[in-house]
């Protein structure tokens, strides 16, 4: 009698096994993603008729899935907000356009380290991403970075204009993160001692990848981060009353930055990155802007502006917070016509200058 074939595991059990094990080293939004990403690999796979078992990790699978991935529209507003305002994903009515390779390779990051774990755990004999002895990375297609433009940038100036306790902090917020290049994530994670405005620096602990860094603040971002510690948070702490907490103490939460209810609960939370992206998009709409407007793209323009102003990429690459210096080099596809301009022109006047100096 013929030995009966083992029947495959089954990829939900094993990717809840994953994200348990994972669960104490991962962030929230880490956890969050990969349990997102990863269930979307497996709606994917129950939505062409394929097993949603470990059978359909192999390399022809998994590339299919990253090529459809690479032909799906491309998104202006994914899901942000809180409660009643959170607003669903938007995609593009234009067929030409198409999801990004950085979002695409976002999408295929936790499948890539899902992989690796099944190898380690031998329940599968090799990962996908590498057949045979030699790694091979599935291909992406080159795409330009999503750098916010000076429009963008006039019309959160505007946005973030007012007195009102939010709108200071907002203002607040669209400053850092223009001046600094910071991530999302990078901003709600400051605290007060982080925010060093006499000397100019902000200190960033929880940095991608658990790393810590020095970031220069610098002079056109100071007077509006200190007119919200003066005017904004403040406020924002007394304000907190949040139903069903009422007798807890109005204590200083410590972060930098605070939302309208202050945190909710005892431990007082952080804002979330998806908030911050909710605010200048929010701003963005208040000055006739149309269309989300986020942090990263700010971060993006930042750093080509850098680049544009004759800033070595390794310089560059420590104020990122990257440890590859091949990341950083993408910024260079992100500076604008406008600012090759100015390049040339300064670049134009320093030559003028030293001829200048010479003939006399």
């Amino acid at each position: 009698m013929a030995e009966e074939k083992p029947v495959p595991k089954g990829l939900e059990p094993l990717v809840q096994d994953f994200c348990a094990v994972r669960r104490s080293i991962w962030s929230r939004t880490s956890r969050a993603k990969h349990g997102r990403d990863l269930a979307r690999f497996i709606r994917w796979l129950g939505e062409n008729d394929l097993p949603t078992t470990v059978e359909s990790l192999d390399t022809a699978t998994v590339g299919r899935y990253q090529d459809d991935l690479s032909e799906r529209p491309a998104m202006r507003k994914g899901w942000r907000g809180r409660g009643s305002r959170i607003t669903p994903e938007r995609r593009t009515d234009d067929p030409r356009e198409r999801m990004s390779v950085n979002t695409v390779t976002s999408y295929m990051a936790p499948l890539r380290s899902f992989c690796a774990w099944l190898v380690e755990e031998e329940e599968i004999a090799r990962s996908p991403f590498s057949p045979g002895k030699r790694r091979v990375r599935l291909l992406t297609v080159e795409g330009e970075l999503k750098a916010a433009s000076r429009d963008e940038l006039a019309r959160l100036e505007a946005g973030t204009n007012g007195t009102a306790p939010l709108l200071v902090r907002d203002r607040a917020i669209f400053k850092l993160l223009r001046w600094t290049a910071l991530r999302a994530d990078e901003l709600c994670g400051l605290q007060l001692e982080d925010v060093d405005l006499e000397r100019g620096i902000v200190r960033v602990l929880e940095g991608k990848g658990r790393t810590k860094r020095e970031v220069p603040l610098p002079e056109p971002a100071i007077p509006d981060v200190a007119r919200y510690l003066r005017r904004g948070r403040s406020r924002l702490v007394a304000r907190h009353g949040v139903r069903g907490f009422e007798d807890i103490p109005k204590k200083d939460p410590g972060w930098f930055f605070l939302s309208r209810s202050n945190g909710r609960g005892a431990g007082r939370q952080r804002m979330a990155p998806n908030t911050i992206g909710q605010v200048l998009t929010d701003a963005y709409h208040r000055a006739g802007g149309v269309g989300p407007s986020g942090p990263h793209g700010l971060r993006h323009y930042r750093a080509a502006e850098l680049v544009a102003g004759g800033m070595p990429l390794l310089t560059l690459m420590r104020i990122l917070g990257h440890t590859n210096v091949t990341t950083t080099q993408r910024y260079v596809r992100s500076i604008s016509i406008e600012d090759l301009c100015d390049a040339v022109e300064r670049a134009d006047g320093v030559v003028q200058d030293s001829r200048s100096r010479r003939s006399a």
